[in-house]
C-alpha cells in the first residue's frame, strides 16, 4: 500500500504524525480476509480551508502530504474543502436554506 519500507528503522516512524489518516486509508482498503486491495475504496479528507493546521506546514496538511506520497496509489487519497462543497451546493437554488443555515452557523 505504500512505498515505505518495511525492511529499514524509521526516524521517525512515518506512522508518527499520521496514524489516523493510514488507518482511515486501512479500513477501506483491507477486505474481510486481511488482504490489501487498492481498488477497493479511497479516503477523502474533509476540512475547513481556514483552518491553520491545512495552511503553509501545519501539522495536517504535513500528515496529508506524508501519507498519499508515500501511497502506492496516490488516487486513494482526496482532499476537499467545506468551502468548496458550499460553492456547488449554492448552483442549486433549492439548497439556500442549507447554504444560509452553514452560513450563519460556520461562516461558509
Amino acid at each position: 500500500m505504500f512505498d515505505w519500507s518495511s525492511e529499514k528503522d524509521h526516524d521517525p516512524c512515518p506512522l508518527n504524525s499520521t496514524y489516523q489518516l493510514v488507518r482511515n486509508l486501512l479500513a477501506v482498503c483491507v477486505d474481510r480476509r486481511g488482504d490489501v486491495s487498492l481498488n477497493s475504496g479511497h479516503v477523502v479528507m474533509l476540512y475547513d480551508e481556514r483552518n491553520p493546521a491545512f495552511q503553509g506546514d501545519g501539522k495536517g496538511i504535513t500528515a496529508w502530504n506524508k501519507v498519499r506520497g508515500g501511497l502506492k496509489k496516490q488516487a486513494l487519497m482526496q482532499k476537499c474543502t467545506w468551502q468548496e462543497i458550499v460553492t456547488c451546493l449554492r448552483a442549486d437554488e433549492t439548497l439556500d436554506w442549507l447554504t444560509t443555515r452553514l452560513n450563519r452557523k460556520y461562516g461558509f
